[in-house]
């Protein structure tokens, strides 16, 4: 095994298309010549993972996948023999080691994030299971789905009205922080949205009858939504560039980030640093 800290960099953190619908489960890491190869399994498994659900996880149901996902090839990957590998083999068994751990306690924080926009993203849950059940190939009701698509406009219509960053009677207090996290889920949510239309528009003309104006009416609220949003942020709506404001990721976050780059640590050989 040659040593492929570039390797490990490349494969863990880049991105790549896979055609499969659901990853299968962690591999059995004894069955592998190499970290290396278990390293290109878990890529490939993640990268289903994400053709599937996305790359951000904003359901229940893809969280609770992401989480499963990497408690088990931490299990996986603790069935390697250590002793036995190589000097490369040890630094490839380090990084995805730290990989690993960095992007479960990651996929915490960041749903604990996306917890504190709850109130304001509330209608997402009836877009992400449109999609996903489109995903898994699930039979849809055109008609149904027409009707669901024409709820989820009132419930954006209504937060629109409501969410301001102003007191007010009846009004959904927000500030601009949190504003910019709701813009960034709503687009997201639009994406989605837009992909489960692309699915059925077009290959099934009863679906097109029936939801062709309720998507395009969504679609529209929800660009409202998010340009509302974006308002709220900068402060203004003639278009002017936004103030620095940023999500703060917290002291946890950050102390993660830093464990993941193993600041200050020896190497994982005896052999010189990382």
């Amino acid at each position: 095994m040659r040593n492929s800290i570039s390797f490990v960099a490349a494969i863990v953190g880049g991105a790549a298309c896979c055609w499969a619908v659901f990853a299968q489960e962690a591999a059995d890491a004894t069955k592998f010549e190499s970290v290396e190869e278990l390293i290109v399994r878990y890529r490939t498994d993640r990268d289903a993972l994400a053709k599937f659900y996305g790359w951000s996880v904003l359901s229940e149901s893809h969280r609770k996948r992401m989480e499963d996902f990497y408690s088990a090839w931490e299990a996986s990957l603790g069935e390697v023999d250590y002793a036995a590998l190589s000097s490369a083999g040890e630094v490839d068994y380090q990084l995805i080691k730290h990989r690993l751990e960095y992007r479960r306690k990651s996929l915490a924080t960041n749903w604990k994030k996306l917890q504190g926009v709850s109130e304001l993203v509330a209608f997402k849950d009836g877009v992400l299971g449109l999609y996903e059940a489109s995903r898994k190939r699930e039979k849809m009701v055109a008609r149904d789905a027409a009707e669901q698509l024409a709820m989820i406009t009132k419930a954006v219509e209504n937060l629109k009205g409501k969410v301001s960053i102003e007191e007010g009677d009846d009004k959904l207090l927000t500030n601009p922080v949190l504003a910019l996290r709701a813009q960034k889920v709503v687009g997201e949510v639009s994406r989605r949205l837009d992909s489960w239309y692309r699915f059925y528009a077009g290959f099934d003309p009863e679906f097109s009858w029936w939801a062709k104006q309720a998507h395009g009416e969504l679609k529209t609220s929800l660009d409202a939504y998010e340009k509302h949003l974006g308002e709220l942020v900068t402060g203004s709506k003639d278009g002017s560039e936004a103030p620095l404001v940023g999500d703060p990721i917290g002291a946890e976050a950050l102390e993660d980030d830093l464990a993941l780059e193993m600041l200050g640590q020896r190497a994982p050989h005896a052999h010189g640093t990382l």
